[in-house]
């Protein structure tokens, strides 16, 4: 294991958004532990151009390496990503820490993808402030950049989450975003790829999320489109 040496004061440090550690929150659906080794033994036997990092949403896209856990975009990843050399290290139930473990224990060692797509920290808003849920983001990205100097990252802002606009976890998606698109390091591109998620009136549709959470096919497939023409322009540059 290789610690990140964060940059930050103590303070920052001491924020349980950026101290890595395991998790089995979700152990109903899959085994955590079973899938990092998975992603591992993926990593070591095929090129890999095209990472997908972050939690239950990258998850249930559906690439490689599968382990069982329902999906509902598979159909979506393969049309845009089957072709490109892509490896999903979605966990569900993430949160950046659990991102950083897996960075610090080989999870983008042996590999040279040219982008690696990070999509993190909705599950930090529910027990993080949103300041120690940007410094866990702003973590991940530091150690994606170490770990992969020469690749290009694409930062995506969490995704709407909560039917109504005036919800309270919408409003927390809303600040974080704020700060994540406006604090950006060298190397990172930032997009925000839940728009046409909700509708004019400001409601998320079950179409698109049915638990105002994890995307349909259809809100994949929104998600898909509205990161192709930032992602097409990465992987040819």
């Amino acid at each position: 294991m290789r610690a990140l040496n964060l940059p930050w004061s103590k303070r920052l440090r001491e924020n349980s958004a950026v101290v890595p550690v395991t998790q089995n929150r979700d152990f109903r659906l899959y085994d955590w532990e079973a899938r990092h080794r998975a992603v591992l033994d993926y990593n070591a036997k095929n090129l890999v151009d095209l990472v997908w990092l972050g939690d239950s949403i990258a998850h249930r896209f559906g690439g490689p390496p599968t382990d069982g856990t329902p999906t509902t975009g598979q159909s979506v990843w393969q049309e845009f990503y089957g072709h490109r050399n892509a490896v999903d290290m979605g966990f569900g139930y993430d949160r950046t820490e659990n991102v950083l473990w897996r960075i610090e224990n080989g999870e983008l060692d042996g590999i040279s993808p040219k982008v690696i797509v990070v999509l993190i920290g909705t599950n930090n808003l529910a027990v993080n402030t949103v300041l120690d849920t940007f410094g866990g983001v702003q973590a991940v990205l530091f150690g994606v950049r170490k770990w992969q100097p020469d690749g290009r990252v694409l930062l995506l802002g969490v995704l709407p989450r909560g039917k109504k606009p005036c919800d309270s976890m919408r409003r927390k998606v809303e600040a974080l975003n704020e700060l994540l698109s406006t604090s950006m390091l060298e190397g990172v591109t930032y997009l925000d790829a839940g728009s046409g998620l909700v509708g004019p009136d400001g409601r998320i549709s079950e179409s698109m999320m049915p638990d105002y959470l994890h995307p349909t096919e259809q809100g994949y497939r929104v998600i898909a489109e509205n990161v192709e023409p930032t992602l097409a322009k990465l992987l040819s540059t």
